[in-house]
């Protein structure tokens, strides 16, 4: 059913308005009176409006509604009260207001680009499945940027104490550096998930572009006590973009690092088979993944580890498939992890 501008906006008010009311405690509260619960979820409905303006009125419509949401459940702090205010709290209140409407937007130029770009990969979907993959994007989107705004939050209610010394000063300074980049760098893996740019495929040799992968990551290695070993074949050419198999052997790479310890090795294959198709082997003897984890390693924003947002192997397997070829994982608990890589040869994917 097609719904006017006018019916949309007026729910997107009416929607703002019920979410202000619940924020005032002018309606949860009257009924259940005053719990701990209500304290935490009423300023999350305030986003409700933000994420259905975006999807509706597109990003400046959600822009548009995260300032007024901003104001008006700011009032009572405008007119003045008998408290005073957090503005560190407040501030970043409102930021993550702003950056769920950014959020929702990129995420639905994302889900629109891939219903025109790659609509027959995806056709098959059924709606619902659509939906929790959405679901599963912005769950871990919230997660990996809210823990580090919170970490900001802190740190700057900290450096408005007047009481801490100039050493704590310094330590919180560099919390607040750290917890940027760490927002910086899961928004650009998710931009480089969400909008992989144009794939330029030409002829390559594969066993220069692994060569080259290799070596500006083999010192991190020695530092981490991690030794790779390669037995790549001679010249193996595929049709491939070069700047993309890089970046699809060093996201493996990096987690083979990230699972092995200190004396570990890192084994990198290359050889041609005869059913014309290069095989990329990347094996570690690390930690490994259990069975309940393995079926779910290449969704977006699925991991294990303690740190990263998990899109390195959803880029991967996207990389992979633009080359028609396929990735695998083999990988048992405390017995190491095997990555493999099938891609079509020069002639093969010619062919194709």
């Amino acid at each position: 059913m097609h719904m006017s501008s006018n019916s949309k906006r007026i729910i997107i008010a009416a929607t703002a308005m019920f979410s202000l009311l619940v924020y005032y405690g002018l309606i949860l509260e009257p009924i259940f009176g005053q719990k701990g619960w209500i304290d935490v979820i009423s300023g999350r409905f305030l986003y409700i409006p933000i994420i259905i303006a975006t999807l509706w009125l597109g990003v400046r419509g959600g822009l548009l509604t995260a300032g007024i949401i901003s104001v008006l459940s700011r009032l009572v702090l405008i007119k003045g009260g008998t408290v005073k205010p957090d503005w560190a709290v407040e501030f970043t209140e409102i930021l993550i207001c702003f950056v769920v409407a950014l959020i929702t937007a990129v995420l639905v130029k994302h889900e629109r680009s891939l219903s025109r770009g790659r609509e027959q990969r995806y056709h098959h979907l059924e709606n619902s499945k659509q939906i929790s993959g959405m679901k599963q994007i912005s769950s871990g989107i919230a997660h990996e940027i809210k823990n580090p705004l919170n970490a900001i939050k802190n740190a700057i209610e900290r450096a408005n104490d007047s009481e801490i010394s100039e050493e704590e000063r310094v330590a919180n300074n560099e919390i607040l550096i750290r917890q940027v980049k760490r927002i910086d760098g899961t928004v650009n893996e998710f931009l480089a998930y969400a909008q992989p740019g144009d794939i330029k495929l030409t002829k390559i040799d594969l066993s220069e572009t692994i060569r080259s992968a290799i070596s500006p990551i083999e010192e991190h290695g020695k530092r981490e006590g991690i030794t790779i070993f390669s037995d790549i074949m001679g010249q193996v050419f595929i049709n491939g973009d070069a700047e993309k198999i890089r970046e699809m052997i060093l996201n493996i790479l990096l987690n083979a690092f990230q699972a092995s310890g200190r004396g570990s090795t890192v084994n990198v294959t290359l050889e041609e088979q005869k059913d014309g198709m290069a095989r990329i082997g990347i094996t570690d003897n690390g930690s490994g993944i259990s069975d309940e984890h393995i079926d779910k390693i290449f969704d977006p924003f699925y991991t294990v580890k303690s740190d990263g947002p998990g899109l390195g192997l959803a880029i991967v397997e996207s990389i992979v498939e633009d080359h028609l070829g396929t990735v695998s994982i083999n990988s048992r608990s405390l017995q190491g992890t095997t990555v493999e890589v099938l891609i079509p040869l020069y002639k093969a994917s010619i062919k194709k």
